[in-house]
């Protein structure tokens, strides 16, 4: 087992490749972030009731999807999932990736087993992911690998908690994201609101630097 704390390590070439991922995703979308620019310097309003009503809406909407399903849990990211997967943001394939990635943060016993696996999964399915299913692996990978590297003084069941909260929040922002596009006139698509959404949802959730 390779350590985590080398800098000329395997993780050293997997956070590069991780930033990768990150900036190839957020390039994929600046086509569409440009013209959400270009309509809001146009003066487009949406109104204080139209953004209530989404906030609204997609509450009920994700309450529905999970059905009582706590979602910073195993059972609830399969249901952020296949949400996904039933909107087409998704395929079956990516959501297989995904799943043996969440598994992975329930089931494995500590951190070294989890950055093993999470850097397998991402490297083995990597070919097959399109961007909002490769912003959602690179968040988790991101929390994973920032964990090894800093928070290995931390009981192991409080930091996979950290990075449940980072994994559940790039699910649920790339759902969130998704719901939006079609809920406001944005002119965003969806497959782009999913991968802002994922991006964002990730970082704003994280309580990871916190638990240092």
């Amino acid at each position: 087992m390779w350590s985590s704390t080398t800098g000329d390590g395997p993780m050293h070439n997997t956070t590069t490749r991780r930033e990768l991922l990150i900036a190839a995703s957020l390039g994929g979308v600046a086509a569409t972030a440009s013209m959400v620019e270009a309509s809001a310097q146009e003066g487009a309003s949406i109104g204080l009731d139209a953004k209530r009503d989404f906030h609204t809406d997609w509450l009920v909407e994700s309450i529905n999807a999970h059905d009582g399903v706590v979602v910073l849990s195993r059972d609830g990211m399969n249901r952020t999932l296949t949400w996904l997967v039933e909107r087409r943001i998704l395929n079956e394939v990516e959501a297989r990736t995904l799943r043996d990635l969440v598994s992975s943060l329930f089931d494995d016993d500590n951190m070294d087993q989890l950055v093993g696996d999470v850097r397998g999964i991402v490297e083995e399915g990597a070919s097959m992911l399109g961007e909002t299913a490769e912003s959602i692996a690179a968040v988790m990978q991101s929390s994973v690998e920032y964990a090894a590297d800093r928070l290995g003084s931390i009981d192991y069941p409080i930091i996979r908690t950290a990075i449940a909260h980072d994994v559940q929040g790039a699910l649920q922002g790339a759902a969130a994201g998704t719901f939006l596009a079609s809920a406001l006139p944005l002119g965003l698509s969806a497959p782009a609101g999913a991968v802002i959404g994922a991006l964002i949802g990730g970082a704003a959730g994280s309580v990871i630097g916190y638990s240092e």
